[in-house]
């Protein structure tokens, strides 16, 4: 009798009795700041499995529509990782941006865990409206008027080009004034840019300005106008 219970002792000992997942991600994560220019933002985040459980990752969100992401497997065996693939797109950024990647997870503990990603875009030349107004009920082939501000942050002057119509079958531009396209350094200029429209009922194009930043080659502004049916 003795020997059996001396066997279960044994059998017992050697099968864990609180078998459990436990996650485990590099713990600069979320303290580290890098600094990009606006472009895709791409990062691989390790997960780890330090439990003596298998993890299972049941579900990844973000909290920005700018995010997309992957993982290399949802089922991480004890002592065993999984890559987190993250791209954020921050071409029209400026500043520190946060965002979260949301895990959830099998592990008791935290079954829920924020991956936390901080981001410094650095642009020297900011547009004011980065976004142009749009228009309804305009005559086919009009002339539209629109006003900016470009500001030169940078140490050094950054000189634009013409803006150019990504489709001329749209539009196409009729005049930049002032013609100096030279931004000096730590100030701003204000620019007026006319437009000719195409004879089409509906204009969705872009208007493209090129510069000589390294930050900020191009600057993109969507053009949107109804004309009058």
């Amino acid at each position: 009798m003795k020997y059996l219970i001396l066997l279960f002792i044994l059998v017992c000992s050697s099968v864990p009795i609180f078998s459990k997942p436990e996650l485990y991600m590099n713990e600069e994560i979320g303290l580290k700041t890098d600094t990009i220019f606006p472009s895709e933002y791409e990062k691989y985040v390790s997960i780890y499995n330090i439990g003596n459980d298998d993890l299972v990752i049941s579900a990844i969100y973000a909290s920005c529509g700018c995010t997309t992401f992957t993982i290399s497997k949802d089922t991480i065996p004890p002592n065993d990782s999984a890559a987190l693939f993250v791209k954020i797109n921050l071409s029209t950024a400026s500043g520190d941006k946060q965002n979260h990647v949301y895990l959830t997870s099998n592990d008791t503990k935290s079954p829920k865990t924020d991956v936390l990603i901080n981001v410094f875009v650095y642009r020297d030349l900011l547009s004011k409206p980065q976004k142009l107004p749009s228009f309804s009920n305009v005559e086919t082939g009009s002339i539209i008027t629109y006003n900016i501000v470009l500001l030169n942050s940078s140490k050094q002057d950054i000189e634009i080009q013409n803006p150019e119509s990504a489709d001329n079958s749209s539009f196409e531009v009729v005049s930049l004034l002032p013609l100096d396209k030279i931004i000096p350094k730590k100030s701003s200029r204000e620019y007026e840019i006319k437009i000719k429209l195409s004879p089409k009922k509906l204009i969705l194009s872009k208007m493209i300005i090129r510069t000589n930043s390294k930050s900020v080659p191009k600057l993109e502004y969507s053009v949107m106008v109804r004309c009058k049916k």
